[in-house]
């Protein structure tokens, strides 16, 4: 059996070729669907993998890689970085929000402007031959609420638990 030279520019423009084709498909559908669900999609002008919409008054951002998409709900939540306690809480909110669900949430801080930022991810794939297409990518969608419920309900209930009504 003859090997295969990956590094050879040929064999690297055909696979190139091949999953810019698959990106192209998958964004095309992505867009379609998003349509269908009545989110307005608009692709991203510095970015022509990333599809930017609405989903119940939240904007999202979708970066197309091949069948796979990564959706970003970026800056979804603003804490107060010099609340010691509540950034305390906010972690181990995250940390339970993030241990059984399949969207993955982050902090960034802004120490400049003392400002926690949270955002949330989610990887799916996106194929033609997904039964019910429409409400696969609703259902898709809809899990970014989950852990906001769950981080909002998780810090209540530390602060009711400690006592501290902020």
């Amino acid at each position: 059996m003859e090997k295969v030279d990956t590094q050879d520019p040929k064999v690297k423009k055909a696979k190139t070729d091949e999953k810019t084709k698959e990106t192209l498909k998958t964004r095309r559908l992505l867009i379609k669907e998003l349509k269908t669900l009545g989110c307005q999609p608009k692709i991203n002008e510095d970015d022509n993998n990333c599809v930017v919409f609405a989903f119940q008054g939240e904007m999202f951002r979708a970066y197309v890689k091949g069948w796979w998409i990564e959706v970003w709900h970026y800056n979804w939540e603003v804490a107060d970085l010099n609340d010691i306690e509540d950034f305390s809480r906010l972690r181990k909110a995250i940390n339970i929000a993030n241990f059984d669900g399949a969207v993955t949430t982050v902090y960034e801080v802004d120490k400049e402007n003392g400002r926690v930022y949270l955002h949330a991810k989610l990887v799916f794939i996106l194929v033609p031959e997904i039964h019910e297409l429409d409400t696969y990518l609703y259902v898709q969608i809809v899990r970014f609420f989950y852990p906001h419920r769950i981080i909002e309900l998780e810090m209540e209930r530390m602060r009711r638990d400690e006592g501290a009504f902020n």
